[in-house]
């Protein structure tokens, strides 16, 4: 829960790049109950979101 709290809070803070919580709650499976939530669809995945960045650094370097 403190991972979906600490999003909430920065999206109510106007934090940048902050993905949007669309819903969330919790599921039961076998007697225990777990938190979840589902967000907005990105545009990118994190691996090529580095890659790119991690290329144009070596290339000013």
């Amino acid at each position: 829960m403190a991972e979906i709290e600490a999003l909430q809070k920065c999206a109510e803070n106007g934090c940048e790049f902050i993905v949007e919580i669309l819903w969330e709650g919790t599921i039961k499976v076998e007697e225990k109950e777990f938190p979840y939530y589902v967000m907005e669809k990105a545009q990118s995945d994190l691996k090529s979101t580095f890659s790119v960045t991690l290329k144009s650094i070596i290339r000013r370097v």
